[in-house]
């Protein structure tokens, strides 16, 4: 652009020259200016240390265009330097403002531009950026006054700014702000409100001029019931000028108005998209210019944006409290929870889905005898089995396809315990599988107790038989006896009948065989099941049942049907196991019918396994009682000696072979009990 004569083409000089000091001496003041009202009437941009346009407001983007991102040298003149005799190259070397005037062609015609150019400082006072305002003096029009006016109003902008951009809270904030307002406007009084939304009650922040006091009538406003000018603006959410404040109906205080000789008074609602977070009032003893009432128009929008941005500020912090609140709980509970998870005495150790170890307690730790880092992200397979790949019947595929609940009881021939691992499925957020969580507990000590228990049952039961068993032996040893004294005798005698000894021998043979039997069968009960399994026939097991109590003579007066399927599946376990859940049932079915009576008992194939059945004619179990005849020591033969151990036992074990038992009875219809084993049980 041309260069202008300051002093051949202003014929205001001494009034330019009186602003150049009164700039000079507010840019001394303001080291942090960093934003500058865009609506003030001048053209303000920003330019870096590398003379890149930062920022334009409408003014100046109407005056050049809009050059953000651009040199200015490149935008403005097209050149591929910096200017001679740019000002802000001059307030780049010496941190002063300066002032030179500019003719640029646009659209419009050619107009005259007189720019000022100051540095913008961070807070250490480097010069970091420069401010040019460009006022349009075309028509020299404008008085220095004007001038002056306008420049007061870029400061006041730039003092806003600043107060919108510091780290102060928004009670400082906003006391800046209005300090700047009643020096830059020459305002009697300048006043913010911000609203309390819970409350609906504006409350005073900032109190700048006259008076700074922020108690008093005017510190909290109430807007359901206040009708005062203040309250007015908020609830109607409109702007409030009057250049005669005596008189106003909106001017509560009318005696206060004339005795301060306010004059004027411009007020405006700080408003963010809708939602009013507070009010400005300015008080003037002069009527404010136009461009003072568009001045307040324009700040009260930045000054709305810097309350909205500080209530979004304290916020977030109080979000960000929140949130390490919540963080450190959850890191309180995550170390509660593996303290517990340590303390658990068991084992526990947790697979994802695909068989990983995430988590392990310290008891599995100590149950692998490895470390942790041994343990964590190993395949559990790889770790507890030694094998490369899942087993056939891994629990954790039975876990993955049926979501339910899993327990193996398994022998550890190492440790030579009796466990029984159990497996508990968990899901993740979107409801699909997570993984495994596996409890293994030692449970020798009580099938031990149980074994102990179930033996002692057993043996109480060959107790209660052994009168009846003595008698039945003593019968054929009888029989051996005569045959004995025969045979001596006739040895002694020297009568040998070599027909009739083979006759006696076959009898004493006979009978040998039969006590052989009897003594069998007991034993058969009495042994220790853990150390005698082997393959089952359920036919065969309850047939030397029968003949074992049929042993005790009470099966003499009653009809024994036996319904026995052929060809049925052998399971596998012990025969003692089985033929104490059977004496068991059938004894409670003689007593039940007095040793008297139809007697049925069948077996069956099903789904692979055997079902028994034992069905009686006595006079049934009442309906109350039914559900109680499993329990441990419920018995309705305590005056004959019952326990209540025999079907509990006989259900435990029933249950230890995956087996279901089950009664059903009304009472004058005999009562059916069903045992069903599975196919390899035990």
């Amino acid at each position: 652009m041309k260069k202008m004569n300051d002093k051949n083409e202003h014929p205001e000089g001494t009034t330019v020259e009186s602003l150049q000091q009164a700039l000079k001496k507010a840019e001394a003041e303001k080291d942090r200016a960093e934003a500058i009202i865009a609506a003030i009437g001048d053209g303000i941009s920003i330019q870096d240390r590398d003379y890149r346009v930062l920022y334009q407001n409408a003014v100046h983007r109407n005056m050049v265009g809009d050059h953000v991102g651009r040199f200015c040298y490149e935008a403005y003149e097209r050149r591929d330097a910096v200017c001679e005799e740019c000002p802000v190259a001059l307030s780049f070397q010496d941190g002063g403002i300066h002032t030179v005037e500019r003719t640029a062609p646009t659209g419009r015609g050619t107009i005259h531009v007189e720019i000022t150019s100051s540095p913008l400082r961070d807070p250490s006072g480097k010069i970091i950026a420069g401010i040019e305002i460009a006022r349009d003096i075309t028509a020299r029009k404008r008085s220095g006054a004007d001038l002056l006016e306008r420049t007061r109003h870029a400061l006041l902008g730039a003092d806003i700014g600043n107060a919108l951009t510091r780290g102060d809270s928004v009670q400082p904030m906003l006391q800046s702000c209005a300090e700047a307002q009643v020096r830059h406007l020459d305002a009697f009084l300048a006043r913010i409100w911000t609203l309390n939304e819970e409350k609906n009650t504006l409350e005073l922040q900032a109190s700048a001029g006259a008076f700074t006091h922020l108690d008093g009538p005017q510190s909290r406003i109430p807007l359901d019931h206040d009708d005062g000018r203040i309250g007015w603006i908020a609830k109607n959410r409109k702007p409030h000028h009057t250049n005669a404040v005596t008189g106003d109906p909106l001017m509560s205080d009318q005696e206060w108005a004339r005795k301060e000789q306010i004059a004027a008074f411009v007020g405006h609602p700080l408003v963010v998209k809708d939602r009013l977070v507070g009010v400005l009032g300015v008080f003037f003893r002069n009527e404010p210019s136009e461009a003072a009432v568009q001045a307040l128009a324009s700040i009260g929008h930045e000054i709305a944006l810097g309350i909205e941005h500080k209530r979004a500020e304290k916020e977030r912090e109080n979000i960000t409290r929140e949130l390490q609140k919540l963080i450190d709980k959850v890191k309180n509970s995550q170390r509660e929870w593996q303290d517990t998870f340590d303390n658990i005495q068991d084992p526990i150790y947790i697979t994802d889905a695909d068989y990983t170890i995430k988590r392990a307690n310290q008891a599995f730790i100590d149950f692998m005898g490895k470390p942790f880092s041994a343990v964590l992200d190993r395949k559990c397979y790889d770790l507890v089995h030694g094998t490369g790949e899942p087993y056939l019947h891994c629990p954790h595929q039975t876990l993955k396809r049926t979501g339910t609940p899993v327990d193996v009881e398994i022998t550890d021939p190492v440790r030579k315990k009796t466990l029984v691992v159990s497996h508990f499925p968990y899901t993740l957020l979107d409801g699909s599988f997570g993984g495994a969580v596996i409890l293994i507990r030692d449970v020798t000590e009580d099938r031990e107790k149980e074994m102990r228990l179930i033996m002692a049952e057993r043996l109480g039961s060959l107790g209660q038989m052994a009168a009846s068993i003595a008698h039945e032996i003593n019968n054929p040893l009888a029989s051996i006896l005569g045959c004995a004294e025969a045979l001596h005798l006739r040895v002694k005698k020297g009568r040998y009948d070599a027909v009739l000894f083979e006759k006696y021998l076959t009898i004493v043979q006979e009978e040998v065989a039969r006590c052989k039997n009897i003594t069998t069968n007991m034993l058969s009960v009495s042994r220790n099941a853990t150390y005698e399994k082997g393959t089952i026939d359920v036919n065969v097991t309850l047939q030397r049942t029968i003949e074992l109590i049929g042993y005790q003579g009470r099966l003499k007066d009653l009809q024994v049907n036996k319904e026995f399927a052929p060809g049925l599946p052998p399971l596998q376990g012990s025969e003692g196991d089985l033929r104490q859940v059977f004496i068991a049932v059938i004894t409670n079915a003689l007593d039940a019918m007095n040793d008297s009576g139809v007697l049925t008992i069948g077996t069956r194939e099903e789904g692979g396994g055997v079902s028994v059945t034992i069905r009686d004619t006595g006079p049934g179990i009442p309906q109350e009682l039914v559900g109680r005849v499993f329990d441990p020591f419920f018995t309705t033969k305590s005056g004959q000696g019952g326990t209540g151990l025999g079907l509990a036992i006989a259900r435990k074990i029933v249950d230890n072979y995956k087996g279901d038992i089950t009664l059903s009875s009304a009472q004058g219809n005999g009562t059916t009990v069903t045992i069903t084993l599975p196919g390899g049980s035990g």
